[in-house]
């Protein structure tokens, strides 16, 4: 018997807590910044009320800004600095001095210097801005994230506007996102190509079945493209029409490559692949579905299918999708017992059937895929 421990040895667990350690960390991040900058316009809204009272209310301000933990610019209506806070000279290795009077595109690299002069020309005209750029720092060209926002002072009969920027380093959490991914990617293919060889393993056993697997992965990804299947979703469907069959292995060759019919007692022994197939990859901690999918490849709309007898929405999406591009390959493939269909026939059997058997929106896209001229042998 097959066990799931080949495709098991996937650190996939690991990789969603990777994922969840991310989230973790960008949530953080969001929330910081948004606290400190709803922090900064109540400051700012209280203190430049009173900057007409008392100079020394100046000071107060920059006090309190350089007790920021995160780089915050505040810019005047011509674009240039006009003050920025401790954490800020930090990060870019400088002084105050030589900052103040200087444009924010003069700290970016050049390809985000017109984007940035955008952004904050639209935050001075009332509009909240949210921006991505790369900062040439003490440490090298370090990637931020930047909230910006409008600010009007008031100085006796004057009143000036500005922006106020709180900006948020995430060069880190970007590093560890495309490392991720990068990891998730290699651990896509491992598993793509640990499925091909277990597919090709039962195909050797049955040739009949040869290629079935790859041609029923091939109808319902474009039945899923048309469906407007998220990606990701359509990766696991890939997956699971590579691996439906995969519980063959464990029923009788006699019986898989038997001429005649089956009797009831044979095919009640033919389909328990499916549930061989469910007992063996529910093991396997996949990102998607694989088990569940291919258990339910046998169901039918009406109720009328197996191993359940589910009906209707009660059959996972992806399922109904493998259920027609099961059925459309095994019509126009050679079977031991026949041969292989002309598509008009497979067309005929899913046009009869829509609604009642199969999925009407899922047929309705396989009819389109079988019409198409790499499927006509009708």
């Amino acid at each position: 018997m097959l066990s799931g421990s080949v495709l098991g040895m996937l650190p996939v667990a690991a990789e969603r807590l990777l994922h969840l350690e991310m989230l973790k960390g960008a949530l953080f991040v969001a929330v910081t910044a948004a606290i400190l900058y709803a922090v900064l316009a109540r400051i700012f809204r209280q203190v430049t009320t009173l900057e007409s009272v008392a100079s020394e209310r100046e000071e107060a301000k920059r006090d309190i800004l350089d007790l920021l933990p995160l780089p915050v610019f505040v810019n005047d209506g011509n674009g240039k600095f006009r003050e920025v806070n401790r954490a800020a000279l930090r990060i870019l290795g400088t002084t105050k001095e030589a900052v103040l009077g200087r444009a924010p595109s003069d700290l970016v690299v050049r390809k985000d210097a017109d984007p940035i002069k955008r952004s904050l020309d639209r935050a001075l005209s009332g509009a909240e801005q949210r921006l991505t750029c790369k900062v040439t720092t003490a440490e090298g060209e370090r990637n931020f994230e930047i909230l910006a926002h409008h600010r009007t002072t008031e100085r006796s009969s004057e009143r000036s506007a500005g922006v106020i920027a709180v900006c948020v380093d995430i060069t880190d959490r970007l590093r560890a996102k495309a490392l991720s991914e990068a990891r998730f990617s290699g651990y896509r293919e491992v598993m793509s190509e640990t499925a091909s060889s277990i597919a090709s393993l039962l195909e050797a056993r049955d040739p009949f079945t040869a290629g079935h697997q790859k041609r029923v992965g091939r109808i319902a990804i474009d039945i899923a493209e048309q469906l407007a299947i998220a990606p990701f979703e359509r990766e696991g469907l890939i997956l699971s029409a590579t691996l439906h069959d995969i519980g063959k292995i464990g029923i009788p060759i006699e019986l898989l490559i038997k001429p005649g019919r089956l009797t009831p007692s044979e095919m009640e022994v033919i389909r328990g692949h499916v549930r061989i197939s469910h007992d063996v990859l529910r093991q396997v901690d996949f990102p998607w579905p694989v088990a569940e999918t291919i258990f339910h490849h046998h169901e039918r709309l009406d109720g009328s299918g197996y191993p359940q007898g589910l009906a209707g929405d009660q059959i996972p999406l992806l399922s109904r999708i493998l259920i027609v591009a099961d059925v459309a390959d095994a019509m126009t493939s050679h079977r031991p017992y026949r041969p292989a269909l002309p598509v008009r026939t497979a067309i005929e059997e899913l046009t009869i059937n829509s609604g009642k058997l199969y999925d009407p929106d899922v047929v309705k896209a396989c009819v389109a895929t079988l019409g198409k001229p790499d499927f006509a042998n009708a």
